[in-house]
């Protein structure tokens, strides 16, 4: 067990808190942790959403600045203060795709992206859609490409769409 003696703000915005805390093990040895909470207080604060139409599933191809490339991911996004899974993934959904033509949705899970380093928990959203004429995505994103794809063919290295892909697996089969 680690105990926190002083928490050490590096650097703050509306997304994330980046820590330097001073700490102590559980044999007395001190030393300084770098943590990451993401939203407020690190809980609830984005979602993955898993966005179905027919038997495919829709993949954005994003460009993500901390790898430099561009890579495929279901769509995601940061919740806003006091809502729910449901409602952040039909909004986030609509930024990104203008796609609002749901049929069904449903929180199937959460997941913590590297819980020895980062507070936070990213709800998975399943969303079915009725029809996706009016999909248009957003430049402002930097999402390039777009492609419905079963989810057997789905190639990713993104590890948010890995873990949403699991939790998707465990609530289609009932485990």
């Amino acid at each position: 067990m680690i105990k926190t003696i002083k928490e050490i703000i590096k650097f703050q915005n509306k997304y994330i808190t980046l820590f330097n805390n001073e700490v102590e093990s559980h044999n007395g040895q001190k030393f300084f942790h770098i943590r990451i909470e993401e939203g407020e207080n690190g809980k609830n604060n984005g979602v993955i959403i898993i966005t179905k139409y027919k038997d495919k599933y829709l993949m954005l191809n994003s460009y993500r600045y901390g790898i430099d490339e561009n890579i495929w991911e279901f769509p995601r996004g940061y919740k806003n203060k006091g809502e729910s899974s449901e409602f952040s993934a039909q909004r986030e959904l609509k930024e990104e795709t203008n796609l609002d033509d749901i049929k069904s949705i449903q929180e199937i899970g959460k997941v913590s992206t590297n819980p020895s380093i980062i507070n936070n928990e990213i709800n998975i959203v399943l969303i079915e859609l009725n029809s996706i004429d009016n999909l248009i995505l957003q430049d402002e994103e930097f999402i390039k490409n777009k492609k419905f794809v079963k989810i057997i063919d789905i190639e990713t290295k993104d590890a948010m769409t890995l873990s949403a892909l699991s939790i998707l697996w465990f609530h289609e089969n009932k485990i």
